[in-house]
């Protein structure tokens, strides 16, 4: 059994001649398996045989891929990777005679970008010897995509828990682009705390404290589709789309009603609130699809300063 199903030194298609039975039974398994299989000659790094598997993956036919050397294949390079400062699983397998394990990423000639996980391991002879090398290539496209768009995420303030104010300008600018292409109303909400006589009882921990209940309140009470970030020290800004004026008042409304209940369930504030003020004021703009950016920031953050002198604490611009 050993002497029909054990690979030759010579010639690679010679052997798949004279051991047709065992190509055959290789064959079958190779295809039962989703995971790429490719088995190399590491004295020269020629690829000796593969499932259909491989072919899938690495997007070739049968004929770009067999005979063809490793390195031509997975990175294009005219001689072996380490000579390019890339790591060999190959080399690594020689040289500690045991499985080796990286991830690689793979450009195929579609200009496709995937991800595999590769196993390489040895197939070892009588002598114990390394004969041949066994390249298991699992995708991980899918979880290695996912790692990197989280990458990508907006930085998150470490004290409200809300998106850092860096990001909001780019997606505020992306809302109104969207809102003046499709005739959509967009409406952007800038609020601020007024601690009035509080702010000097308050210490950091406790300012810091309110800021996250709050946050985390008006994420609980806002749609997915709005967008909530960090503005300013003691600030937030709401990106709503598909609301007009009359809708952020009524959101701005419920949010300031429910926000000193938020504030009087935090008992460190309770004895302090007795003698001082704490308000969330809010200023409302309506995009009206003409203003550019900087003009539609500058007209809420003016209706922010007009809610201070509102009673209700909130002002909404006049379209």
């Amino acid at each position: 059994m050993d002497k029909k199903t054990s690979i030759p030194q010579k010639d690679y298609k010679q052997q798949l001649d004279d051991a047709e039975s065992a190509a055959h039974f290789l064959d079958r398994i190779f295809n039962a398996v989703s995971d790429a299989i490719v088995v190399i000659n590491p004295r020269d790094y020629t690829i000796l045989t593969f499932n259909r598997a491989a072919l899938k993956m690495l997007g070739l036919t049968e004929e770009e891929l067999l005979g063809r050397r490793c390195h031509q294949i997975f990175y294009s390079y005219p001689v072996p990777c380490d000579n390019f400062y890339k790591t060999c699983p190959i080399k690594q397998v020689l040289s500690h005679q045991a499985q080796s394990i990286i991830e690689y990423e793979y450009i195929s000639k579609n200009k496709q970008v995937s991800y595999f996980a590769v196993t390489a391991s040895p197939i070892i002879n009588k002598q114990g010897q390394a004969q041949y090398i066994a390249l298991i290539l699992r995708d991980i496209s899918y979880k290695r995509k996912n790692e990197l768009r989280t990458k990508e995420l907006p930085p998150i303030d470490h004290i409200s828990g809300l998106y850092k104010q860096t990001y909001f300008y780019k997606e505020l600018l992306v809302e109104m682009s969207r809102s003046r292409r499709y005739q959509r109303p967009l409406c952007l909400i800038l609020a601020n705390l007024n601690y009035a006589r509080l702010h000097d009882q308050l210490k950091t921990v406790d300012k810091n404290l309110l800021l996250n209940k709050l946050a985390h309140f008006i994420n609980k009470n806002t749609r997915k589709i709005d967008l909530i970030y960090q503005y300013g020290e003691e600030g937030f800004a709401i990106i709503l789309p598909e609301t007009d004026q009359e809708q952020a008042v009524s959101l701005a409304l419920r949010l300031k009603g429910y926000c000193q209940n938020v504030i009087g369930s935090i008992n460190e504030f309770n004895k302090l609130l007795t003698y001082s003020i704490l308000t969330l004021n809010m200023g409302i703009m309506e995009y009206n699809g003409l203003d550019d950016l900087q003009v539609m920031i500058k007209k809420t953050e003016q209706a922010l300063l007009q809610a201070q002198n509102q009673a209700d604490n909130i002002f909404a611009w006049e379209m």
